[in-house]
């Protein structure tokens, strides 16, 4: 929206939180249990609002033992994030289950947790265990929930505390004075707006994961890498932190997995979980599978892809200098009719295809029919239709994967997974892209959730949460993190912004 030459309009609050997701609500939830007066903006309408908190499987990471857990989140971190920010997570990663269940006990809780560490062998491990929500349903019985629901008792916990939240409210930019921000402007249906923060802004306005040029700049693979969060996370935080001079962090950095990546005939784009191995959805169904590069050639360990796992993408951005090109991007899953007939090749309650509004077929025969999927006699025939250069190349390493399943050994399977032989034809194809969840990278930050300056002062007034800056590192670090981070980071900088500034900061 743009109003020019219209002066903008006033109003103000303790703490003014950007962004009404995950790590928006968990801030204001804390700044106001904190005695602040907290005024909540989104810039999406109340109708079309729609978070990545509620569009995933809404579970959440803990940690059973502090030190253990820092010390795990620290390795997995690598060099990106300094240790006392690992370990400002892992403080609140050990209360974190307590806090959501008493967001709204009547409607929400988690399940008994189980261990979820990603990467097992790393020191500090065995803290880590993760568990998914519980909702209950209209006959009053506890049901395995979803984002959805852990959204729905993050907002009756900050509709039952009387905080304001302002739909249609976009943030445009910080005020700031002498260094210290003061609060911000944001575009309304009325024109620009002033709303001053007393104590500190929060900003918890996501990633890029929907700007085009900001993923070009930073991402390996560019505007070719895929999300299915919100599509409202467009780097605003980004912009309005760099702005007042926020240092940035590990921008090239993403939770990340193969993902589909579909454009309907009405310009609708449909971002999807694809679901290779069934029994990660609890069912025992033996479904065959391999993924190639375009040449028709296996890469990779398939199984780390077929587990949900979040470092398969890696592995899919190896460039090629000489020809200029990506040969992974995409990667081509070929599987068979069991496969097809067991059900929806993703889970129809997350992302772009569920609750943002797309509903997958239980049969996959409307994306089949949209072209989305493609099917062939032969392994030949489906992987010339995907579009893979070579299709013999595919039917060859078919056939190897088979004589696999029958007792050869599988370079690109781990010994854990079982195998089942892709035999019954017809064969079909989907088109994978490096995509996921979101962005982590954004404003630098602190272990009080405060922004960092680029000449490394912090910047009095402004914290950040959630996407915007993760404190997630070189490796995501197990099952449901990303909630863990979120609600962990919003409550970091919820209950910092909340203090009174001292004298010398108060104008």
């Amino acid at each position: 929206m743009e109003h020019q030459n219209q002066a903008p309009t006033a109003d103000s609050a303790d703490v003014v939180v950007v962004g009404f997701g995950g790590s928006g609500a968990a801030a204001a939830i804390e700044a106001h249990d904190r005695g602040a007066r907290v005024l909540v903006v989104e810039k999406a309408s109340e109708e079309h609002h729609s978070p990545t908190t509620a569009l995933l499987a809404g579970g959440a990471m803990f940690g059973t033992d502090v030190d253990q857990t820092h010390t795990y989140l620290a390795a997995c971190a690598g060099n990106l994030i300094p240790s006392e920010v690992c370990r400002s997570w892992a403080e609140e990663a050990a209360v974190l289950r307590d806090w959501i269940d008493g967001l709204a006990p009547e409607a929400f809780r988690m399940a008994p947790p189980k261990p979820s560490a990603e990467f097992p062998h790393l020191p500090g491990a065995a803290a880590i265990e993760s568990s998914f929500g519980e909702f209950t349903s209209a006959d009053g019985e506890w049901s395995k929930g979803s984002g959805a629901h852990l959204f729905d008792a993050l907002r009756r916990a900050v509709q039952r505390r009387g905080i304001e939240v302002r739909y249609g409210a976009r943030a445009q930019q910080l005020i700031s004075t002498d260094g210290r921000i003061q609060g911000i402007v944001v575009d309304t249906e009325t024109g620009p707006h002033e709303l001053h923060a007393h104590r500190a802004v929060v900003l918890a306005t996501g990633g890029f994961e929907f700007d085009d040029e900001l993923k070009r700049q930073y991402l390996t693979g560019g505007d070719q890498v895929h999300f299915y969060g919100s599509r409202y996370a467009t780097g605003d935080g980004i912009r309005m932190a760099q702005a007042v001079g926020a240092d940035l962090w590990h921008m090239s950095n993403m939770a990340g997995r193969g993902v589909g990546h579909f454009v309907d005939t009405e310009g609708r784009v449909v971002n999807a979980i694809m679901l290779l191995d069934l029994k990660w959805v609890g069912l025992n169904d033996p479904v065959g599978y391999i993924i190639t590069d375009r040449d028709g050639h296996r890469f990779a360990d398939e199984s780390v892809q077929a587990k949900l796992g979040h470092s398969f993408y890696y592995e899919m951005l190896h460039y090629d200098a000489e020809a200029g090109v990506f040969p992974r991007i995409p990667s081509y899953w070929i599987f068979d009719q069991r496969r097809f007939e067991a059900g929806p090749l993703t889970i129809p309650r997350y992302g772009s295809s569920g609750a943002a509004g797309y509903a997958w077929s239980d049969d996959n025969s409307h994306e089949l029919d949209k072209g989305w999927i493609h099917r062939g006699t032969t392994v030949e025939e489906v992987a010339a239709a995907a579009g893979i250069a070579d299709p013999s190349a595919a039917a060859d390493e078919v056939a190897r994967y088979n004589r696999a399943c029958a007792g050869a050994k599988d370079p690109y399977r781990s010994a854990t997974m079982d195998m089942t032989p892709l035999d019954s034809p017809p064969y079909y194809c989907v088109k994978l892209w490096p995509g996921g969840t979101n962005t982590t990278g954004g404003p630098r930050r602190d272990a009080t959730g405060r922004v960092v300056h680029a000449f490394g002062h912090l910047i009095d007034g402004l914290y950040a949460c959630g996407e915007n800056g993760s404190i997630i590192g070189e490796r995501y670090p197990g099952l449901y993190a990303y909630y863990s981070e979120v609600l962990s980071s919003g409550r970091i900088a919820g209950r910092n912004a909340a203090r009174k500034r001292c004298p010398t900061a108060e104008h």
